[in-house]
């Protein structure tokens, strides 16, 4: 999933979990201030774009 537009869910406790699949971020940005969680085999691949949030449970693949 190409991500069209940066995105940023910032709002206390919003949290994002990528169950399966992979979000390119094509260098946009993405900014979780709460959790990231990402499962076994799920990748996110940055593609130059800036990747933040306030905690990360990572199984799978930040490249």
């Amino acid at each position: 999933m190409p991500l069209v537009f940066g995105r940023h869910l910032n709002s206390m406790g919003q949290t994002l979990t990528l169950t399966s699949g992979k979000i390119l971020m094509s260098g946009k940005n993405l900014t979780v201030g709460g959790a990231l969680t990402l499962n076994s085999g799920t990748t996110i691949t940055k593609g130059g774009g800036t990747l933040t949030y306030g905690s990360l449970s990572n199984s799978g693949t930040i490249n």
